[in-house]
């Protein structure tokens, strides 16, 4: 029988590879009853894994199902088919609808000239060129679609909302087309002008935009819904523009993972190798680790011992995807001294890699808003070099003399630091039987918040901390 360290040493990242391992939230499903048509999140929060998630229940009720990708999307293109964002959205509406079409007549109506003049394709480029050919045309059940190129999105939308209705009408169940968009996140590059970036993002309100329209939108012939699936970095989208945040925000699922929420998750995981109950986290969590002592001695705040759950939850950056590859290289460790457990040493010594694999987490995500961020990071390598091991807590001013920077590029750089986790503060009102609220890091939080004007007590974040002195 396999070894609990070899299982989790052979953990998926990500729930989508093992359907056994995924761990189902319960605010997923407000994808599935429409109340939602976005999913937000950082990097290695699990968006991606909703997409096999929406594909199971649809294969389980009979809807349909269709995965739209955007990794060849040329974004500036898009953006200048017009400057009006009512057009984009319904450029937009156009092609969620054409793939609707085509999803239903390979499953449905298996039309083969129908298949001819509009092919299923997941390469939204390839989609795009499609909609936008000269000789695009579609003809079924009687009706004609030939637009001119000088016609306006809207007005063939228009036209494409009555098919969609005659093919809602000769359905003979209610059926829902669920069309999930992923890979937006490569539209978003380090490097880019603001002309490239502004033509990004105005595309990409239009994508959001037409989302929430056409999941506010009544069935077409009363049997046919088309549910578009957006799932977007929590970065990006706050820089969209929307003329309803609220509304948006309303509909949107947020993939913020509490610890609450990772234990189920890592409870959930364990047990799929245990056989243990899935709801009793303790349980797992102890099959995992060999005999630990109940709590672990943190060198970054020696007035408070953690347990080894928490003392993990301070290094991470509250994601799915960090836990489950801290397990990992922990568990490849107990490997090699042929542990069936985790031991604590092992456990501690995977700090080493797990560190630079942070780092560059960090540098991955961070290098889109900073173009200095290499720069910055060299310069914090020198604040926290091995003769100055001991020193925590920094000021600005210390930034500034590091970064040879004035005030006001100082603040403004430990601002945007913040908020990729890089570095934190002390909390206002810590609860001081919960360790990790003794410090704040935004990625923490729902909700982003702003570094204290005073910047007394800067910490680093203590995997970076570590990548960096290991470079020194």
């Amino acid at each position: 029988m396999q070894s609990l360290a070899a299982a989790v040493a052979a953990w998926p990242q990500e729930g989508a590879h093992d359907a056994k391992y995924f761990y189902e939230r319960s605010d997923f499903h407000r994808v599935l009853d429409g109340s939602a048509y976005m999913i937000v999140g950082p990097k290695g929060s699990g968006k991606s894994s909703l997409t096999n998630y929406i594909e199971r229940h649809c294969v389980e009720s009979a809807h349909l199902c269709h995965h739209l990708d955007a990794t060849a999307l040329n974004f500036n293109r898009i953006a200048k088919l017009s400057d009006e964002p009512t057009e984009l959205l319904w450029f937009w509406r156009q092609l969620l609808m054409m793939s609707a079409i085509a999803v239903l007549n390979r499953n449905r109506m298996k039309n083969a000239a129908l298949a001819e003049q509009v092919p299923l394709t997941a390469d939204i480029g390839e989609a795009a060129s499609i909609i936008r050919s000269e000789s695009f045309k579609i003809n079924f059940g009687g009706m004609t679609l030939a637009p001119k190129s000088t016609d306006m999105w809207e007005d063939r939308g228009y036209e494409t909302k009555r098919l969609l209705a005659k093919i809602g009408q000769s359905l003979d169940q209610p059926t829902t087309v669920f069309i999930t968009v992923d890979k937006l996140d490569l539209g978003f590059l380090p490097g880019q002008s603001n002309e490239q970036r502004d033509a990004y993002l105005r595309v990409l309100s239009g994508l959001v935009n037409a989302a929430q329209t056409m999941t506010e939108e009544e069935k077409f012939g009363g049997m046919l819904r088309l549910q578009p699936v957006v799932l977007l970095r929590t970065d990006i989208l706050a820089n969209v523009p929307s003329g309803d945040r609220t509304k948006r925000a309303d509909m949107t699922v947020k993939l913020f993972w509490h610890p609450g929420e990772i234990q189920k998750l890592l409870a959930h995981r364990i047990s799929v190798d245990t056989g243990y109950p899935s709801q009793d986290f303790a349980r797992n969590w102890n099959a995992l680790l060999y005999k630990f002592n109940p709590t672990m001695e943190d060198r970054f705040d020696a007035r408070i011992d953690k347990t080894p759950f928490a003392w993990l939850e301070f290094r991470t950056q509250w994601r799915p995807r960090d836990y489950i590859k801290y397990l990992q290289l922990s568990a490849q460790l107990a490997l090699e001294k042929c542990s069936d457990q985790i031991f604590f040493d092992q456990f501690v010594l995977a700090e080493k890699s797990y560190a630079e694999y942070a780092k560059n987490h960090m540098t991955d995500e961070g290098s889109v808003h900073m173009r200095n961020l290499e720069h910055l990071f060299s310069k914090i390598k020198e604040m926290v070099s091995p003769r100055r091991e001991d020193k925590i807590w920094f000021n600005w001013q210390e930034f500034a003399e590091a970064f040879g920077a004035d005030e006001a590029d100082t603040k403004q750089w430990l601002q945007e630091l913040y908020k990729i986790g890089a570095i934190g503060q002390p909390a206002e009102n810590p609860v001081q039987a919960h360790p990790n609220t003794r410090f704040r890091f935004i990625y923490k939080y729902q909700h982003e918040t702003e570094l204290d004007s005073g910047m007394k007590q800067i910490i680093v974040h203590p995997a970076l901390r570590r990548a960096l002195i290991k470079m020194s």
